[in-house]
Parts: C-alpha cells; sequence; structure tokens
C-alpha cells in the first residue's frame, strides 16, 4: 500500500481531470510548496491549493497531465535561489518531503515486501 494519499474510487476521475487540464494549459508549474498552477492556451492561468503528493488523486491528476504531453515545470531551491526546473516525467517530480515520487513508490514497494 502507498503512503501517498488514494482514493480509489476518485483515481479515475483525477486521471481524467488532469488530461482535461494538461489539454487546457501551455504548461504546469509546481511550487517550492508542492502546489500546482497552469498557463491556459487562451492566456489565462489556473491554480490549485492541492499539494502534488500530499492530497489525494493528485498523483493521479498529475500522471494524466504528463500523459497528454504538457510541460511540467517544478521550481527548486539552490545556492542562487530558484531555478524552474523542466520535469520529464511523474517519477522525478519532488514531494514536499524531499523525495521524487519514483523514491516514495520504491521505499512503499520495499516496506510491503
Amino acid at each position: 500500500m502507498t503512503t501517498f494519499p488514494t482514493h480509489p474510487e476518485l483515481a479515475d476521475a483525477c486521471y481524467d481531470r488532469g488530461r482535461k487540464t494538461g489539454q487546457e494549459c501551455v504548461e504546469i508549474a509546481i511550487s517550492l510548496r508542492g502546489t500546482w498552477g497552469g498557463r491556459l492556451t487562451n492566456g489565462g492561468l489556473s491554480s490549485s491549493c492541492e499539494k502534488i503528493g500530499y492530497h489525494a488523486g493528485s498523483i493521479d491528476f498529475l500522471r494524466g497531465v504528463f500523459d497528454v504531453g504538457t510541460p511540467v515545470y517544478q521550481y527548486q531551491k539552490t545556492i542562487h535561489g530558484f531555478d524552474r526546473v523542466r520535469v520529464w516525467n511523474l517519477e522525478d517530480v519532488r514531494i514536499t518531503s524531499g523525495e521524487t515520487i519514483g523514491e516514495r513508490l520504491v521505499t512503499d514497494e520495499m516496506k510491503r515486501n
């Protein structure tokens, strides 16, 4: 069982919402605190208070965004301030604990075995 909060009955709906959001956005950005926002194709902005990896369904949502090919960027703290880094797949997204989603999934799998 993963330590990511999940509601299996909502997984498909969250994934579909991620696909729809991804299609409506030019790009998605994930803040230092893990919340996401998007720049819409019509020039507007979309934002959320959902933290990736913290709120239930947020991993399924982000999987949908990646599956439609929307560019995803994540802000990361560096010695020079902040960098905006392109994230190429779901497993490389950093969650607020500092781990990547991929690292957390491996840790969870090891705990199960």
